[in-house]
């Protein structure tokens, strides 16, 4: 007997308006302190007991990419494809590329969140393949909460030394000492520099992060 390949979404399987099941995730106060904890924010704005009244656990900005996550692999197997991340033959990744947000209101504990995920394009930009993905979430009564464009690249150009590819454009070297704190009136010109963050990433963090997920299965194979 012989056994059937596998129907890979590469580049040309994908198709604008393939979609995926809508997600629903009931956000609790532990799972905002979890993901601020992941994320390396200590605020207690952000503790399961909160200090504020009218805000008594909001979610990070950032946790939209949690409670209504892209999950490419939903989309593709969908529409009858198995993911390139998740394949047994061809097993590969399609790297982030930029991702745009969009957010409409804040979102508390107890909120639930339903969200939705479609292709939103495809392009070839300098001999690279790029797909774009839309993720739009609502609230319990329908208010959009946010929205976000993500864009992976599904195939490299062959030649990286192409002369006809922009080169990356540098940015200025952070300066010895840190500058005083920003706001809208101090900031003079587009460019100026921020005061610098300090995070520190292990491998420990970087998995811990990963692995939280509020849907959606987990990889356990980050390649």
């Amino acid at each position: 007997m012989v056994e059937q390949s596998e129907k890979l979404w590469d580049y040309e399987a994908v198709e604008p308006g393939q979609s995926g099941s809508p997600a629903t995730v009931t956000v609790t106060k532990e799972d905002i302190s979890r993901y601020a904890l992941v994320a390396q924010n200590f605020s207690s704005r952000f503790t399961p007991s909160g200090t504020c009244q009218e805000w008594p656990s909001v979610a990070m900005p950032t946790m939209v990419l949690t409670y209504a996550p892209l999950l490419r692999e939903e989309i593709a197997e969908a529409n009858g494809f198995v993911a390139l991340e998740w394949s047994t033959t061809a097993r590969r990744q399609t790297p982030f590329a930029k991702c745009e947000v969009r957010w409409s209101r804040g979102v508390l504990a107890g909120d639930t969140i339903t969200s939705t995920r479609r292709v939103l394009e495809k392009y070839v930009r300098r001999g690279s393949r790029f797909v774009t993905f839309r993720v739009e979430a609502t609230n319990q009564p329908g208010e959009e909460v946010a929205r976000y464009d993500y864009t992976c690249i599904f195939d490299y150009a062959k030649d990286p030394k192409d002369p006809t590819r922009e080169p990356r454009k540098a940015w200025p070297s952070s300066p010895d000492t840190p500058r005083e704190r920003f706001s809208w009136e101090s900031v003079r010109d587009v460019g100026d520099q921020l005061s610098p963050l300090n995070i520190q990433a292990s491998q420990e963090n970087i998995d811990e992060k990963d692995s939280f997920r509020l849907a959606g299965k987990h990889n356990p194979m980050n390649i």
